[in-house]
């Protein structure tokens, strides 16, 4: 099943997204403080996206929102956060939003990097 791509009409704002990139690693620890380490899978490293989309039109907000709703925090999705070039498979479980003004919202949503071909 090939993923849909999201494409808001509207770019986060540049200055609140932020990646965090985690890598999980498993140890064994010896004595004398020797540890050994590897990394835990193929695809060890994954990132997290903070993104927010402030002060934008209601129309335009109520797209991203209806987009992470069909979704359901379920369905993978394709999305190119910058500075890549090419997009990533993400799902987004947690997503909010609040009025900044009249007739715009502020978003909030966190995209979490999947590997499978959900």
């Amino acid at each position: 099943m090939s993923a849909v791509t999201f494409q808001p009409s509207r770019a986060p704002s540049r200055s609140s997204a932020g990646v965090t990139v985690e890598a999980k690693v498993m140890k064994a620890g010896f004595g004398d403080g020797y540890v050994q380490r590897t990394a835990a899978g193929l695809n060890s490293v994954k990132e997290t996206a903070q993104l927010t989309w402030d002060h934008i039109p209601d129309a335009d907000g109520q797209e991203i929102l209806d987009f992470f709703s069909a979704m359901r925090g379920v369905d993978a999705f394709l999305y190119t956060i910058a500075p890549a070039n090419t997009p990533r498979r993400w799902t987004c479980e947690k997503w909010s939003y609040s009025e900044s003004g009249p007739d715009q919202m502020k978003i909030t949503a966190e995209l979490q990097q999947v590997f499978d071909q959900s």
